[in-house]
């Protein structure tokens, strides 16, 4: 099986790319022409805005965080980089998610924000196969 020989960070931009085309595509093409017959499709259908986003999301801020601390000149060691992103991209898909309550004709849903948690989780084991992969690169 061949491998790329990538850096980390294609892997990220990648994912990153990946989730929002995916979000908007099914957001904007496949959501707003659906009917609604089925509520399981039209529950994922309103999830998934939310659950690629916070996969998309914490893959870029991983990139951005280090870029803009050495940009700031601040040596802030990043010791779980993973740990930072996810939480940062976490925090704030879901003040979003809260500040909706207060727009009209926006609609404030705690499935929204269980997705986004669910998203963040597998955005961290998703960093984990990358790190390794990344491991495994250099040992050969």
């Amino acid at each position: 099986m061949l491998l790329l020989k990538w850096k980390h960070s294609y892997w990220y931009l990648v994912l990153f790319a990946v989730c929002f085309i995916v979000s908007y595509s099914i957001e904007d093409g496949i959501r707003a022409h659906y009917d609604g017959n089925n509520a399981l499709i039209s529950y994922t259908l309103g999830v998934i805005p939310n659950f690629l986003p916070a996969i998309g999301l914490c893959a870029l801020l991983h990139l951005m965080i280090p870029i803009l601390l050495r940009s700031l000149h601040i040596e802030l060691p990043l010791p779980r980089p993973h740990l930072m992103s996810m939480l940062a991209g976490q925090m704030t898909l879901i003040i979003l998610e809260f500040r909706q309550q207060f727009i009209p004709y926006e609609t404030f849903d705690w499935h929204d924000i269980y997705w986004t948690v669910i998203g963040g989780v597998l955005f961290m084991g998703l960093s984990q196969m990358i790190d390794l992969q990344d491991r495994r690169q250099i040992a050969s």
